[in-house]
């Protein structure tokens, strides 16, 4: 429907550019032309996803920074490292806040969250709230005794699905992931792994993310608001209200009835009379959205390229042998001995970044990015797809090669920004990351795994602000010789 208004649209426009003098101007210049109207959203026509897209742009008119107009919002989209220390280093106090986005207002409580809050008082409480309190050193080792627990869970279940090593069984790898964190996610929040509402929450953040990633109509071109995108988001916004209100109101009613003090992190909050119900609301939803999308979509894209180069799988099991063995499972605090494990998680983040264009900012004064004068109040776009795979920056960029990072000082500065950078980069990257590394290394050392068919894993990508597969990754596993007395005892 978008793309069959833009089309008419771009008719529209054309015909008007026609009739004027800019025309010649703007093509000399070598520039995208800017078309009345739409802007330089024809551009996008002939790409499903924007990261495509705008990768495309930087090749086709050069490096970065590139001024465009997505209907009436004046965009700065940067995809060099050079560009990405200017915005980062000496104007990141400038590009503090969020833009105002159809998402940020409907999906994060009118623009409250830790995510879309306007730099400022709110915003360093928040962010000094999760640092004290989610962060910390002491709760990331309570988080993940939690994940272990659950991965206990997980492993005695695949075990005993297996028939005891007999064969291997189908796994459906995204659905598994999600589970595992989303469980130890609500424990460390609520005090309590999900009841029935598990489903349903899924369900909500699958949906939340996808909405996110879509380039609404409206947004760009305000006077749409007849294609419904907003109408959406105000519907899936009520729905998780609902759910984040029965959340809060069930941990008040236990405190109240059994004097339930597990200093979750939901306890901690009813705890200060400062934050409102909206305002546990929206840390709870911004921990969910997060933690659980992002995660699960690292870990699947992860495993599906493992499974497509098999000796890279084996020598991840070699590793977690030498260093683990067979006689107890793998430890958090194993994870800093296991390089190969790190690298891979490195090199799918650097691929396949858990946001593809980062979360946009916007520029609170006038400012000047590589020779771009930009007004207040407009929006920067880092396309870390295109910045990551950068032949001038990576060698051989579009190939799978954890080892790169073995090399000292790979990875390092402004050419890999997985987790965003600056004051607003990503504060559960940490946790992120301890997580990924335990839950991939405790499934390998326990069981052997190989692709359903003999084709590769295909690499497509989905709709979604975290682009995940676009197949759910199916994969076979069975318990490892070595494993099988261990994993009876679960």
């Amino acid at each position: 429907m978008f793309q069959a208004v833009l089309w008419g649209l771009l008719i529209f426009s054309l015909s008007l550019l026609v009739f004027s003098s800019k025309f010649s101007h703007v093509a000399a210049n070598h520039y995208p032309v800017r078309l009345p109207v739409v802007g330089h959203l024809y551009l996008l026509i002939r790409h499903r996803y924007l990261h495509h897209a705008l990768a495309c742009l930087s090749d086709c008119y050069g490096p970065s920074p590139l001024l465009l107009y997505f209907g009436s919002r004046r965009t700065l989209v940067v995809s060099s490292s050079a560009a990405v220390r200017k915005c980062f280093t000496y104007l990141d106090l400038n590009f503090t806040n969020r833009p105002m986005l159809l998402p940020c207002i409907h999906l994060n409580y009118n623009c409250t969250t830790m995510i879309t809050l306007p730099y400022g008082p709110e915003w360093i409480n928040l962010r000094r709230f999760a640092a004290l309190h989610i962060f910390s050193a002491a709760h990331l080792q309570a988080f993940s005794q939690l994940l272990s627990n659950r991965l206990c869970v997980l492993l005695r279940s695949l075990f005993r699905g297996g028939g005891e090593g007999e064969g291997f069984q189908q796994v459906d790898w995204r659905w598994r992931m999600k589970e595992v964190v989303l469980d130890s996610l609500m424990e460390m929040i609520i005090g309590r792994r999900q009841k029935g509402e598990g489903n349903e929450l899924v369900r909500m953040i699958d949906e939340a993310f996808q909405m996110s990633a879509v380039v609404s109509p409206e947004e760009l071109l305000p006077w749409l608001s007849w294609m419904g995108a907003r109408r959406q988001m105000q519907r899936l916004e009520k729905e998780l209200d609902a759910q984040l209100q029965g959340m809060v109101d069930e941990k008040r009613g236990e405190r109240a009835a059994e004097g339930d003090r597990k200093q979750s992190m939901m306890d901690t909050m009813l705890d200060d009379p400062h934050y409102t119900d909206t305002t546990i609301k929206a840390m709870v939803q911004t921990m969910l959205l997060a933690g659980t999308d992002t995660t699960t979509t690292t870990l699947e894209w992860a495993m599906a390229l493992l499974l497509n180069h098999p000796n890279l799988l084996q020598k991840l099991h070699g590793e977690i042998e030498a260093h683990v063995g067979h006689g107890r499972l793998v430890d958090p605090s194993d994870l800093p001995s296991l390089r190969c494990v790190t690298n891979v998680i490195k090199e799918t983040l650097r691929l396949h970044p858990p946001a593809p264009l980062l979360v946009p900012r916007e520029s609170v004064a006038d400012c000047e990015v590589g020779g771009v004068a930009l007004p207040r109040g407009t929006m920067l776009i880092v396309n870390a797809h295109k910045l990551h795979r950068d032949p001038e920056l990576w060698e051989e960029p579009m190939q799978f090669k954890p080892e790169r990072f073995e090399r000292e000082g790979e990875g390092k500065g402004h050419k890999y920004v997985p987790f965003g950078c600056g004051r607003r980069r990503c504060p559960g990257e940490a946790m992120a990351l301890s997580s990924i590394g335990l839950v991939l290394a405790s499934l390998v050392q326990g069981f052997e795994w190989k692709r359903v068919g003999e084709e590769e894993v295909d690499l497509t990508e989905a709709p979604g602000f975290t682009v995940p597969l676009g197949t759910p990754l199916l994969a076979l596993c069975k318990p490892r010789d070595a494993m099988v007395d261990l994993l009876a005892q679960l």
